[in-house]
Formats: structure tokens, sequence, C-alpha cells
């Protein structure tokens, strides 16, 4: 699991994820008025690893980064972190992050964006 060789700048990205099959790489974009953002990766819902998104892949507000992550293991998700506030993506399209909908004790709390690609099990490998 790490940063990829490719940047952002290579090609266009959308905002949100995208996940590219040739190359096995986690493409992430995000506009936010702030010096610095950050991904937070969580491995089954706990935080994982936090990731600092490059200054050569910005520009202006828009910040992209790309990853490589195992798809065998654990279902990945991620939230961002901005000037070290948190918050979830708005372009995220599956979301976790709530036992139950609607629950407003975590209220305040983000919600986190699923990598839908990840999470598969052995046996799906065979297939």
């Amino acid at each position: 699991m790490g940063r990829s060789n490719g940047t952002c700048r290579d090609r266009l990205q959308p905002f949100g994820y995208t996940y590219d099959e040739e190359t096995g790489i986690f493409y992430f974009c995000a506009a936010k008025a702030c010096r610095s953002l950050s991904l937070n990766l969580y491995a089954d819902g706990k935080l994982s690893e936090v990731f600092e998104f490059p200054g050569e892949d910005r520009i202006g507000d828009v910040f992209c980064m790309g990853l490589l992550l195992p798809l065998w293991g654990p279902v990945y998700s991620y939230t961002y972190s901005a000037d070290g506030k948190e918050f979830g993506d708005p372009y995220g399209t599956s979301v976790a992050g709530r036992k139950k909908w609607g629950d407003r004790k975590h209220a305040g709390s983000p919600m986190q964006t699923i990598l839908l690609e990840t999470g598969r099990k052995e046996e799906e490998a065979a297939e």
C-alpha cells in the first residue's frame, strides 16, 4: 500500500475517487480552499493511515493523488482532512460510518466513502 508513481497531472480526474483497472491505482481528487489536505484511509472502519496530498499535484484549490491499495482483504473507506478538520467526500456515492441511519448522536461525524473495489475474498480470486 502506498503512493503511486503516476501523478494526477498525467490525466484528467473527476472529483471523488476513481479506480484505474489497468494500473491498479486509486485516484483521489478534491477541491477545498485550505493550506493542506489529507486523505484519512480506513480499513474495515478503523483509521489505518493518513496520506498528505502532494503539492506538485495541486492546482489552485484542487488536490489530486494516486494510491496503490490491495483489493483483497479489508474494505477500505476514506474521509478528508483540511487544515486538520475532517469531512466526508461530497462526491462519494457509497458511504459508511453509521450503524443506524439518522442517528443524531453521530450527526457531527463525517461519513466515510467506501472504495467499492476493495474487500475481496480469496475465494473470488479463483473465479
